[in-house]
């Protein structure tokens, strides 16, 4: 396995490039020169704490992905024992109309021994499942289980003011499949919001389904124009 310098190097290189950063704009926005960035990622040379930090703001994640967190948590996953049939990934989707397109995000989920208790890192807008998980944004905070309901309340790592709350069916049980709701905050315009989701223990490919599923039906819009309140279809 390359040693921590050479995989931090690998990871800054896959960000920037996944920000469509160029290797003078990256160095420009770290007041260093070119060479020394190509150090970087090229594992010649160690980062200190500082630089480590100004490259996570300005690719926009948290100082944690630039470690070699995508090891530790395969090994976690082999490990862990959750109880429940409980898997350490969950898949969130949702209809975003105003941008005619289905949000796709990631829960991941371990078990904090010391207070038993569940912590989950929510990847939102997931730009694809790879060694290195991109996503718009990133959202760490805790998951609260009971029978038949599971609760998810994220924080936004890069903005505290921001949370995001995710209520559910247990997803464990009979189904692989659970509907819900996330109740956040528009970002333009800044407002509260609530949408319907799907999740699942398992990826899901059909877009045309997905599409079908996910947006309101008539019965839904009935519903919210009769009651002035909107609640799961079933």
């Amino acid at each position: 396995m390359a040693n921590i310098t050479e995989e931090i190097g690998k990871r800054i290189k896959y960000y920037r490039k996944e920000r469509k950063l160029t290797v003078k704009q990256l160095a420009e926005a770290l007041g260093k020169k070119q060479g020394t960035v190509y150090k970087y990622e090229s594992g010649e040379i160690s980062i200190d704490a500082e630089t480590l930090l100004d490259i996570a703001n300005i690719l926009k994640i948290t100082p944690e992905q630039l470690f070699t967190i995508t090891e530790i948590t395969k090994k976690r996953e082999r490990e862990m024992d959750l109880g429940e049939n409980i898997t350490p990934k969950l898949y969130v989707y949702h209809y975003d109309g105003r941008h005619n397109r289905i949000i796709r995000s990631l829960i991941r989920i371990t078990e904090d021994e010391l207070t038993e208790s569940f912590l989950v890192v929510l990847h939102y807008d997931l730009k694809g499942e790879t060694e290195y998980l991109v996503s718009e944004y990133l959202y760490k905070g805790r998951m609260i289980l009971f029978d038949h309901i599971v609760y998810f309340q994220v924080q936004n790592v890069i903005n505290p003011a921001e949370f995001i709350t995710i209520e559910t069916f247990h997803p464990w049980h009979s189904s692989p499949y659970a509907w819900g709701m996330l109740l956040g905050i528009l970002d333009a315009p800044i407002t509260p919001a609530a949408c319907k989701i799907l999740v699942s223990v398992y990826p899901l490919e059909n877009e045309k389904m997905l599409e079908t599923l996910l947006r309101l039906n008539p019965l839904e819009l009935e519903q919210i124009k009769n009651e002035n309140l909107f609640h799961l279809l079933f």
